[in-house]
């Protein structure tokens, strides 16, 4: 388990106690369909309810009208139509729940600003910590818990969690440590990030024990002195390799639409990652093979600032030697 901290949220997110599923459905054509068998095939040891108005059954329990009949539920995933999500995160909130993640999309990313302020501030005047909305939901493998909508995830344990603005970068994610066999610590898809925030959890994940790689995909930074604080005190425990998204105009653009955020200058963010010594990675294929690098089990400090080259061919010697070279590393004469 990672650190206890039930006062931010951020436990009852990753490690929660029971679990709430509002918008579970017995129809395998349904989101909450997905999500409720999602949280059942990955092994949750803890209890889980079924929340649905219309009630019913699913997968041999009952779903019960209103998560005022759960008692108290340390996190609700939240899959219900976006006009309906303010009362049900004021429901949540007045039934004690400590965290709730909103999947359910049609928020700002739409245009909708007044609805995704109303659902923050329900959310705030109760002390609930909220995920989302528009997200994929939060992955914890060492504590075999799916909350997302994805299936069939790997379930290869490893020190290597993933933080996303954008869900979709999530099943690249996936795709990548299935495709190079690594491990998997935690994943989360933040979304519009109406409270919890990337850099919030990468701070949370700089204690937890069961991480050792972070990595982290951004689109937009809402506060950008909060945002190099809180990632500077977690490179500095442990290597954090960020890919920021939208440093073009077409790409400021998309990233608006996208999850509706506002993107800053991209040099300035990047002189400052490197300052505090984040990783900075220009593209998919680098950030991958950095987390690659950075994650792999048969990976060792260097000890001295030197490398020996051993190739089969002259040409990728030579690069190699580039490389190494200009990245200040000393190639020896063998």
């Amino acid at each position: 388990m990672g650190k206890m901290d039930f006062e931010s949220g951020l436990e009852a997110l990753f490690e929660p106690r029971n679990v709430a599923v509002i918008g579970a459905s017995g129809h395998t054509d349904k989101l909450g369909y997905t999500l409720a068998k999602n949280v059942l095939d990955y092994g949750f040891g803890g209890e889980l309810f079924l929340i649905n108005p219309k009630g019913g059954q699913a997968f041999g329990r009952e779903i019960l009208p209103s998560i005022r009949e759960a008692g108290a539920v340390d996190l609700a995933l939240i899959s219900v139509p976006a006009a309906n999500v303010p009362g049900v995160v004021e429901e949540c909130g007045a039934s004690g729940v400590r965290a709730a993640v909103v999947l359910s999309s049609g928020f700002a990313e739409t245009g909708d600003s007044r609805l995704q302020s109303e659902l923050s501030a329900r959310a705030a005047g109760y002390g609930l910590r909220l995920l989302g909305p528009n997200c994929m939901g939060v992955y914890n493998l060492s504590f075999k818990f799916n909350g997302t909508y994805f299936w069939e995830l790997p379930r290869r344990r490893g020190k290597i969690s993933f933080v996303s603005q954008s869900g979709a970068m999530g099943g690249l994610f996936f795709q990548k440590v299935r495709e190079r066999n690594l491990g998997v610590s935690k994943f989360v898809s933040v979304g519009n990030m109406v409270d919890i925030t990337h850099a919030e959890v990468v701070s949370y994940l700089a204690g937890d024990r069961d991480t050792d790689v972070i990595g982290l995909f951004v689109e937009g930074i809402p506060e950008g002195r909060r945002f190099l604080a809180q990632v500077s005190r977690a490179s500095r425990l442990k290597p954090v390799v960020l890919l920021k998204v939208g440093r073009t105009a077409a790409g400021q653009r998309a990233a608006q639409s996208h999850t509706g955020s506002l993107v800053g200058a991209t040099e300035v963010l990047k002189a400052a990652c490197e300052e505090i010594g984040v990783h900075w990675a220009s593209n998919s294929e680098e950030f991958f093979d950095m987390l690659t690098a950075l994650g792999s089990n048969a990976t060792y400090p260097m000890r001295q600032n030197s490398l020996g080259i051993i190739t089969i061919s002259g040409g990728p010697g030579v690069l190699s030697s580039d490389l190494a070279e200009e990245q200040g590393i000393n190639v020896p004469k063998l």
